[in-house]
């Protein structure tokens, strides 16, 4: 007769050799794939001191209009280069009282330390 271990194996044996995977086995799998996987990105810098700059020039047109001039700066990197830049233009329109329109144009460029470069243009309306 069999000993035990010796039966348990041959019945794991024949399960795998058919393609049945026991689910601690797919867990276990799994696991393994997800920490090589998370392994492989970059960690952010431990220390990075950041600068944030912004900047808003309003030009009154007449009474009831505007124009906006918009302009951020985030250094970072230890304040060593810009990481983050951001400008736009905004008009605003008082309607009646208490009621501001506004229409603005946006634009953002970012280079986070560890990833790749950002861009993005906004059109807004409120």
């Amino acid at each position: 007769m069999k000993s035990l271990s010796n039966r348990a194996f041959s019945i794991l044996n024949l399960r795998l050799e058919a393609g049945y995977c026991p689910p601690f086995l797919a867990a276990v799998l799994v696991l393994t794939i997800s920490a090589i996987s998370s392994g492989q990105s970059k960690a952010p810098p431990k220390r990075d001191t950041q600068s944030w700059n912004d900047v808003q020039v309003t030009v009154p047109i007449n009474k009831k209009f505007e124009f906006v001039l918009l302009g951020t700066l985030r250094l970072g990197g230890n304040l060593t280069r810009p990481v983050d830049e951001r400008w736009g233009i905004r008009f605003n329109y008082a309607l009646p009282k208490y009621v501001t329109l506004q229409t603005s144009y946006f634009h953002r460029e970012a280079k986070p330390p560890n990833g790749k470069p950002e861009s993005e243009e906004r059109l807004t309306i409120r």
